[in-house]
């Protein structure tokens, strides 16, 4: 019975989980292939809900890389974010509607370029705090 009551937890557990995650768009950079879903989360902490964009390559379920798509409470965002893909690269831009204090972040740029054998490596993090870019990496 024990057996039983697991499996079926397990079973409804993973299928919940599949269902906050649906593919966006299959992307090309240089001459690997990666896969873009959206996945949904729910932060108790923060009391909002969350999508992300996640970088896979097709048919693993490894993420190479994520980046924030929203963050909502109710009616209120307080995370919109947005990819690109160009000259061999794969940028997320987040922006941020809300500061926590006066050293917050206004917006955040990841930049990542494929590695020789196909995954991807973060290449440059930029932060714009007041409206000015601050590179932060490398």
């Amino acid at each position: 019975m024990k057996v039983f009551i697991v499996s079926l937890a397990l079973l409804l557990f993973s299928t919940h989980h599949r269902s906050n995650k649906s593919l966006i768009e299959r992307i090309k950079i240089g001459k690997f292939s990666f896969l873009i879903y959206k996945e949904g989360f729910y932060s108790h902490d923060d009391d909002w809900h969350a999508e992300y964009f996640v970088v896979r390559k097709p048919g693993q379920l490894k993420e190479l890389c994520s980046s924030y798509m929203t963050a909502k409470r109710n009616d209120s965002t307080f995370i919109e974010g947005r990819y690109r893909v160009f000259n061999g690269k794969l940028e997320f831009t987040e922006c941020y509607y809300f500061s926590r204090n006066t050293v917050s972040l206004d917006s955040l740029k990841l930049t990542f370029i494929p590695t020789k054998n196909g995954t991807l490596r973060l290449a440059q993090t930029v932060e714009f705090k007041g409206g000015k870019s601050v590179v932060a990496f490398p």
